[in-house]
């Protein structure tokens, strides 16, 4: 089950909940343990915005980059150990990569890394610059 489904899943749960206690509490009377209507109104509310808060932190969560993996190097910057033309290393994000550039690069040149495949990466060359610190 992806995250996605999980999540609408959850949403959809949390939905009926809410929806099934209003049924129980406010159209059919039903107050367990003789509580009163406002306190009741009250639980119900907090749950539903902590509900709708959840449900956004989640939906936030699945819109963002990922960050780890071979799915978080793509997009990164780097800067070329080796010149290449086309194989040659690349250091990005404190690690040392075999890599492929769609062009001759020279050695200390700025890369950007297009996609993974296995343990190699394959880049282009960009023209701006950056500070890169070797001891990462």
């Amino acid at each position: 089950m992806s995250l996605r489904s999980a999540s609408l899943l959850i949403g959809l749960s949390l939905f009926f909940l809410v929806d099934d206690l209003v049924i129980l509490f406010f159209i059919h009377n039903y107050t367990p343990l003789h509580m009163s209507r406002p306190f009741l109104a009250a639980a119900v509310i907090i749950v539903s915005v902590i509900s709708v808060v959840i449900g956004w932190l989640v939906f936030l969560a699945m819109q963002r980059r990922p960050v780890t993996g071979k799915e978080g190097l793509v997009g990164e910057k780097g800067r070329a150990l080796t010149a290449m033309n086309p194989r040659g290393r690349v250091f990005v994000r404190g690690e040392i990569w075999q890599a492929v550039a769609d062009g001759p690069i020279q050695e200390g040149e700025s890369v950007q890394v297009v996609k993974v495949v296995g343990m190699r990466v394959y880049v282009r060359h960009i023209t701006e610059t950056f500070a890169f610190d070797d001891r990462d």
